[in-house]
């Protein structure tokens, strides 16, 4: 039923098995629906009492660690020691991975030994090479990474590839406060070539809102979820989109990833838009896509792999919607508002949405431009100028001896 899309109907189908025969196994499988809905800290007291019983199989174990470490990192060690004794040796990068993020010193287990023993079997997921290559193989790497920086500056390829193979963590890279601080890097979420005057017929009321991951993050720091979760449609998300999020926030746990300079608020507002959206699901105001994962907690042999299948996913989850009435595709992204629609939907931006909410008086004036000022403090491109924006941000400023007193406003505008 999740599969299909009914996420609502597979948890109360849950609910009723697990209350009739209160058996630990269909227990968990109301904690791995809810744990995929991103609600961790639901799912815990079922998680501990199998931990507590040793009720979990070793792989189960390792599965769920990783991710509740998000909420309850000493229950996540606990998991893992209890999956590790016994676990197959394919899964021992995937052990390797999981320890690093949760923070378990792994130095005195023969997991390193297995790795060694897996590429001299040919596994395709682990290579073997010689002392003498190591500076030529990192090379090779900051090469490609810096490849899928380029690409992404020059609006080829998606924010979702750019993040998923190029080390970035796409949360830090949206970030508004962050970017306000260090406006070096531009963030991208519009074509420059994109008509400034697009806009839908349909009013926004009517949309089949389909969300993805980077326009929820826009859609959150600018506080407009309050709105379009008002939609009369319930808003459309990637199954695998929950995932992306904990995978997002599970790499900002890392010493490696959090360091120094970088927001410690991103994961606080990460997590609460987590748990937001696993309320939503609950609420009914999200559906998921009808598709299969490619990445389910299921499929966890090689985890490091996670965050770019999820938010690859995410991508192509929704560029594959069939067409259907009044389906809108919310990305905010300059490759992808490069095209006005993706079979014959039509594809929109922040910039969009918030003139649609604004003629639709769902949102004020002053809301409206409060959010282009984020946008364009946090050096967002390419964000159409109005000659109605800069007059306002003129009407505003004071006048001292015939001179105009430049408002920050202003010189957002005047910067533009």
């Amino acid at each position: 039923m999740k599969l299909s899309g009914k996420q609502s109907v597979a948890r109360r189908h849950a609910d009723i098995l697990a209350a009739e025969t209160f058996d630990i196994r269909d227990r968990l499988l109301k904690a791995r629906l809810m744990i995929g809905d991103g609600d961790i800290a639901g799912s815990l007291p079922i998680i501990r009492e199998a931990a507590r019983t040793k009720q979990l199989l070793p792989l189960e174990a390792l599965q769920l660690s990783h991710l509740v470490a998000l909420e309850d990192p000493r229950l996540a060690k606990m998991l893992f020691q209890q999956s590790f004794p016994v676990l197959p040796k394919k899964y021992s990068l995937a052990a390797i991975n999981i320890a690093g993020r949760i923070g378990i010193n792994i130095d005195s287990t023969n997991l390193f030994q297995q790795i060694g023993e897996l590429a001299q079997e040919g596994s395709p997921f682990v290579k073997m090479i010689h002392v003498s290559e190591i500076e030529t193989f990192f090379q090779e790497l900051q090469e490609n990474a810096q490849q899928f920086r380029m690409s992404y500056a020059q609006g080829v390829i998606p924010v979702h590839l750019y993040c998923s193979r190029g080390s970035q963590n796409l949360a830090e890279l949206f970030d508004l406060q962050i970017r306000e601080r260090n406006r070096s890097l531009p963030l991208l979420i519009r074509h420059g070539g994109r008509p400034s005057d697009y806009t839908l017929k349909s009013p926004f009321d009517t949309w089949r809102l389909h969300l993805d991951i980077s326009g929820l993050l826009i859609a959150a720091q600018l506080e407009l979820l309050d709105v379009i979760e008002q939609l009369p449609n319930p808003i459309t998300i990637s199954q695998l989109l929950p995932v992306a999020l904990m995978e997002l926030e599970a790499d900002l746990l890392q010493a490696k990833t959090v360091s120094a300079g970088s927001n410690t608020n991103t994961k606080s507002w990460l997590s609460n838009l987590r748990n937001r959206i696993a309320q939503g699901i609950v609420n009914d105001r999200y559906e998921y896509l009808p598709v299969m994962p490619l990445n389910d907690l299921d499929d966890i042999e090689q985890p490091e792999t996670a965050p770019t299948a999820s938010l690859e996913r995410c991508l192509f989850d929704l560029l594959n919607v069939p067409h259907g009435e009044n389906v809108v595709l919310w990305f905010d992204d300059r490759c992808l508002s490069g095209y006005q629609n993706s079979n014959r939907n039509p594809i929109v931006g922040v910039y969009e949405v918030l003139n649609s909410l604004s003629r639709s008086l769902l949102i004020s004036k002053e809301e409206h431009n409060s959010a282009l000022c984020k946008l364009r403090k946090a050096n967002a491109l390419f964000i159409p100028l109005h000659i109605k924006e800069l007059l306002l941000a003129l009407s505003n400023a004071s006048i001292d001896e015939g001179k105009v007193c430049e408002t920050s406003e202003f010189c957002q505008c005047a910067a533009f």
